[in-house]
This record gives structure tokens, sequence and C-alpha cells, in this order.
């Protein structure tokens, strides 16, 4: 089995304690314990380098990870642990990844009016 039944549960309470969170903050907005804040957005402001290399860092790490998974997953299926904390990886994958999370940004920029 790819993943193991104790992290399934782990991540099952990270999402009933993310929705918690988030209904007890509604509640404490309609209360007025809590205000919004205003935040400033430049329109027309260029795609800063340090955005481009934190999509490009995280597209790589998944596209490394979940490509060789997808090659070879019977490694995957062996040793779950072993594998996902492995070194082990495709680098076409973590490229293609990065490229992916680099365009996807790109393209949000310019949806938005702001490339």
């Amino acid at each position: 089995m790819p993943f193991q039944s104790f992290g399934l549960f782990v991540a099952i309470a990270f999402i009933g304690a993310y929705w918690a969170f988030t209904q007890e903050f509604k509640r404490k907005e309609k209360q007025g314990y809590i205000h919004s804040f205003k935040k400033t957005v430049t329109v027309g402001a260029k795609i800063t380098s340090s955005e481009l290399l934190i999509n490009a860092f995280f597209g790589f790490i998944l596209g490394y990870k979940l490509v060789d998974a997808a090659l070879n997953y019977h490694a995957l299926i062996d040793d779950t642990q072993g594998f996902m904390l492995s070194l082990r990886g495709n680098w076409i994958g973590g490229i293609i990844g990065a490229g992916v999370f680099c365009i996807l940004v790109l393209l949000r920029k310019q949806e938005t009016g702001s490339a």
C-alpha cells in the first residue's frame, strides 16, 4: 500500500483542524474580536525572481519524486518511507515540474494584469 494508515489519519486530523480553525475565525470575526486588514496590491508589478525561484523549487521537488514514483512504482510499494525520504528521483521530471510551476506563475500574473 503506497500510504501508511497512520499518515492518512494524521492528514485527516490536519484537515479537520483546519476546518475547525476557520470556523472559529469566522465566529470571532462576527463577534468583532478579529478585524480584517487591507493589503496593497500593485497592479502591473513585475514578477520577482524570488517568486519564480520558490515555485521552481517546489515544482522541481514534486516532479523529481512523482515521476520517479510513477516509473518505479514497485520501489514505492516495497518501502514507501525509504523511497520518499531518499534522494532518489527523476531529474527530467524535476526540470519539467519546475518549468510547469514557473509557467503557471507567469500565467497567473498575466490573468491579473500584473505580468
